[in-house]
């Protein structure tokens, strides 16, 4: 907005001279500031943002594929990615550099997905060392196949490598990315210190082996200093990694015939509108990444690692609040001694989904085991009696009721099944009540699958329906 009004600041121009000795004098130091960026616009400055950071380092995302599957990153089955057409090609890649590194970017980073899985990789490194200005090139891969790659990555003149793995463990590497190639991995490592990539950071805790590194770009940001902008693989300027609404697409620009004039224009107004800070809160990032981190990592890794960062700043580890972890990351079972003995009663639920053929031998009791509802029943009730020898750090109660009711739907060809346990004592029969529905479950999976193929029986909505008598209050399901 500011480029395209020369004759208003030339007025404005006026005003200040005229009244300099009276302005220097009460004028804040944001409207100093101000008027030194209005000065630099008219230089063409286009990678200066609103704040007077000048912005050096370009982030281009090559692809959206990957040949790994980490946990904490997408689904086992992948994600839809942008078809190929739409990915910026090599030439266009080059362009949209060349246009940076002309007006001041003098390092620029490939990423991904995984920029190792795009064939060219070894021609857009070749193009980007012909632009003259540009200090570095680099790339942050997964090393999966860069043994096979790096000596051609180097002869075109790749500057410098991020390797990213996420433990030293193979075992633990398969766990979390759900791939094999731990081993090529530590390869790649061992050969771009041959060829002269040397480390550059290492973090130690004295005495320990071993070595750590932080990315704080979210718990603590360097917005003030900020000087990167990142390309998509479709195209798209972020000027801001958490900016999605304000993204602008030079790759359709490039492709309808726009001039290196409008797309530096287009590139100076989205810098200009780059926030002072993230654009998005701080709460928000730390709660979306814990779940997505919750929801796909191992349950054996998960107390290792997750940490949540409270409003006053404090990290405390999970485990800390869970009740059957002591403070030492420690399992321990709960002290129920002090509590009141009460009246508790569970109910629980749960599905056993077959198909036509099954729900009809069940019907008809021909399934070759036997009663298959009258066993399941039995084997619920006795599961509820030993759920403290199934469930390590389950409470043994004195059960005044167990019973479990099954009912075959034969409309919708499945067994609903349902659990309910009583007690007088000083903890919940809740995980009684579950236990007593996934052994009459898995009874009946065991009875019928003789008669079936494993895509044609599935076990299915294990909850709890209602809890009540406990010091917490009752629940009811809705």
């Amino acid at each position: 907005m500011f480029r395209k009004i020369n004759t208003v600041k030339s007025i404005l121009g006026a005003v200040y001279s005229s009244t300099e000795a009276f302005v220097s004098s009460n004028v804040s130091r944001r409207v100093q500031q101000f008027r030194e960026l209005l000065n630099k616009t008219d230089n063409n400055d286009i990678l200066t943002d609103s704040f007077g950071r000048r912005h050096t380092y370009l982030r281009i995302s090559i692809t959206e594929r990957c040949n790994l599957r980490c946990l904490y990153c997408m689904p086992a089955e992948g994600v839809k990615l942008t078809k190929n057409d739409g990915i910026l090609k090599t030439d266009e890649i080059i362009k949209i550099a060349e246009l940076f590194v002309n007006e001041g970017v003098n390092k620029i980073r490939l990423t991904g997905g995984e920029p190792t899985v795009r064939k060219d990789i070894v021609d857009i490194i070749a193009g980007l060392k012909q632009l003259p200005n540009l200090k570095q090139v680099a790339i942050t891969t997964n090393g999966l196949t860069l043994t096979r790659q790096l000596p051609s990555l180097q002869y075109a003149g790749l500057d410098a490598i991020n390797i990213s793995l996420d433990t030293l463990r193979e075992n633990r590497f398969e766990q979390f990315t759900r791939r094999k190639g731990w081993s090529r991995v530590m390869s790649a490592i061992d050969l771009a210190i041959q060829l002269g990539y040397n480390p550059v950071k290492a973090y130690f805790v004295p005495g320990f082996t071993g070595q750590v590194g932080f990315i704080t770009s979210m718990s603590d940001h360097f917005c003030n200093s900020c000087n990167r902008l990142r390309i998509t693989a479709d195209g798209n300027l972020k000027v801001c990694l958490f900016e999605g609404k304000g993204e602008v697409s030079l790759r359709d620009a490039l492709r309808s015939g726009a001039s290196n004039d409008v797309l530096k224009e287009m590139i100076g107004e989205a810098v200009w509108r780059k926030k002072k800070q993230h654009a998005v809160t701080k709460k928000y990032v730390h709660l979306r990444r814990y779940k997505n981190f919750q929801n796909n990592i191992p349950r054996q890794y998960l107390m290792d690692y997750v940490r949540l960062q409270f409003k006053n700043g404090t990290n405390v580890r999970v485990f800390s609040s869970l009740s059957h972890v002591d403070q030492s990351g420690k399992a321990s079972m709960v002290d129920v001694g002090s509590k009141n003995e009460t009246k508790r009663i569970a109910i629980a639920r749960g599905i056993v989904q077959v198909n036509s053929t099954i729900s009809k031998l069940i019907a008809e009791n021909n399934v070759k085991k036997g009663d298959v509802l009258s066993v399941a029943q039995l084997a619920g009730i006795m599961a509820a009696k030993r759920t403290s020898d199934l469930i390590p750090l389950c409470h043994p109660l004195p059960l005044s009721y167990a019973n479990v009711l099954l009912r075959l739907n034969e409309e919708l060809h499945c067994i609903e099944i349902t659990a309910e346990v009583r007690c007088t004592g000083k903890t919940g029969v809740e995980m009684e009540a579950l236990t007593a529905v996934s052994i009459a479950a898995l009874t009946i999976y065991d009875m019928c699958k003789y008669a079936a193929s494993p895509k044609s029986m599935k076990i299915s909505d294990i909850e709890l329906v209602s809890k009540t008598g406990g010091t917490k209050g009752d629940f009811f399901r809705n």
